[in-house]
């Protein structure tokens, strides 16, 4: 099964979490860090994708890891591919790019 596993969106340092935190919304107390020195944060929810923050710490670092093509700070989408469907992602490769 292909679902869903964070809807994800840039810009977001630690006093922009800080407007959902008052409106009442649970920031994860962890912080990840990925490549292109993105800092992130997510809010989990009882249903449905998680919501994950991105801080760019450095602006430079984060542009050389973007792709030529691709929207620098675009908000996007991480897809999951449960294992017990027994399918592969280039099955899902082949059935959605007929």
């Amino acid at each position: 099964m292909l679902a869903a596993s964070n809807i994800y969106g840039h810009g977001f340092d630690a006093n922009q979490v800080a407007r959902p935190e008052r409106l009442g919304f649970r920031v994860r107390p962890q912080v990840s860090i990925y490549p292109g020195s993105q800092m992130c944060r997510f809010i989990d929810f009882d249903q449905g994708p998680g919501l994950e923050l991105h801080e760019i710490e450095d602006d430079q670092t984060y542009q050389d890891l973007v792709p030529d093509g691709m929207t620098p700070c675009c908000p996007g989408i991480s897809l999951a591919l449960s294992g017990a469907s027994g399918r592969t992602l280039i099955d899902h490769e082949r059935e959605f790019h007929q």
